[in-house]
């Protein structure tokens, strides 16, 4: 018994424990495979969709030149913040607070010696280039005459400023300045302003009409002699008669043909320069200024300057008219505001001294 129950023991134990050595083995190599295997997997699947992103970035179409193109033509401003603190550095707000307790020193100083300060300069908050230009501005206001002078020869010698100083200085001073660096040697036209606009002309009137009926509207009695020989002569003549007078031999005895006044400005001109040489000796007058200046005379002759600048005979009995009228101080806001300053200051730089001469005259009776 014992010897058959050893054997059933044994035959147990090897039932048991052989199949149990079988189970092992291949879940080790199950094992193996599996770590190879996704290894390959995912080594495969990232290449795989490495290689589809760059085809895919390869065959993408670029549309921004397209969609820039459907775009209107506007100017997109990016927007940024106005916060001092975001784009002022430290420097910068430091100079600020130096400026501002220098100026605050300034000021009690004058407080104690009793001092004249300038109140709107104390609160001047500009860059250190500007803070001149303003200085010399608010000094070429000032009541004291040596102050100004010296305020407005300072101006006038800066050559070096930029485009928008001189615009600056030439949309704030005032009128007295304006005219004094009109007067100043070598002045820089960029300190004035252009002429304002004309106002349309009708279109039936031509100048010559206009400058007769100027001539018409002025008072026509108890006048010198003078005056009413060139005002009768301006009104008498035309182009017509001129036309006829310049016949000559194609005349045949008649009148002149019509294709004289077509074929030449001579004779437009020649009226042109007839009714000036008439309003030179109304200018005389002073009523007749102020009647000059009612009628639009001052953008009338405004006009007649820049259409005739190769007339130099016609541009100076306009220069002698402007002089004539500069000497009523009631007038002088009203020749200003014609943008006359600006016209004297570039004739004063003619290099004809008869007409840089009367220039310099009619900015003097401006003064």
């Amino acid at each position: 018994m014992s010897v058959a129950a050893y054997c059933v023991f044994c035959y147990r134990k090897i039932g048991t424990s052989g199949p149990a050595t079988k189970k092992h083995l291949p879940w080790n190599d199950i094992r193996k495979i599996a770590k190879v295997t996704g290894s390959l997997i995912l080594g495969g699947f990232v290449f795989i969709t490495y290689e589809v992103l760059s085809l895919n970035k390869l065959l993408q179409i670029d549309t921004q030149a397209l969609h820039q193109e459907k775009l209107k033509s506007y100017v997109y401003v990016r927007t940024a913040s106005l916060s001092p603190s975001e784009y002022q550095g430290i420097t910068y707000k430091a100079r600020k607070e130096i400026h501002k307790a220098v100026r605050r020193i300034l000021e009690t100083e004058a407080k104690i010696f009793r001092r004249p300060f300038n109140e709107q300069f104390s609160t001047f908050d500009g860059e250190d280039h500007e803070c001149a230009l303003w200085l010399l501005l608010k000094r070429s206001q000032s009541e004291d005459k040596a102050i100004r002078l010296q305020a407005v020869q300072d101006l006038a010698s800066n050559s070096h400023w930029h485009d928008y100083q001189y615009v600056t200085v030439a949309q704030t001073c005032d009128q007295r300045t304006a005219i004094g660096l009109a007067r100043s040697k070598d002045v820089d036209l960029r300190f004035f302003l252009p002429p304002p606009p004309l106002p349309k002309i009708k279109t039936d009137y031509s100048i010559e009409d206009e400058l007769r009926l100027l001539l018409v509207s002025l008072p026509q009695t108890g006048l010198d002699p003078c005056v009413q020989y060139f005002t009768s002569l301006a009104l008498s003549e035309s182009s017509h008669t001129l036309a006829a007078q310049m016949g000559g031999l194609w005349c045949f005895g008649g009148n002149g043909l019509p294709y004289c006044e077509t074929l030449s400005k001579i004779p437009s001109e020649t009226v042109e320069l007839f009714c000036l040489q008439a309003l030179v000796q109304h200018s005389k007058i002073p009523s007749h200024c102020e009647k000059i200046e009612a009628k639009g005379g001052l953008q009338l002759l405004q006009r007649i300057y820049q259409l005739r600048k190769d007339s130099a005979k016609i541009q100076r009995n306009i220069i002698r008219i402007i002089g004539n009228m500069a000497l009523d101080e009631r007038l002088h806001s009203s020749i200003v505001r014609a943008g006359w300053v600006s016209v004297l200051a570039e004739v004063m730089k003619s290099p004809h001294i008869i007409q840089s001469s009367h220039a310099s005259r009619a900015l003097a009776n401006l003064d």
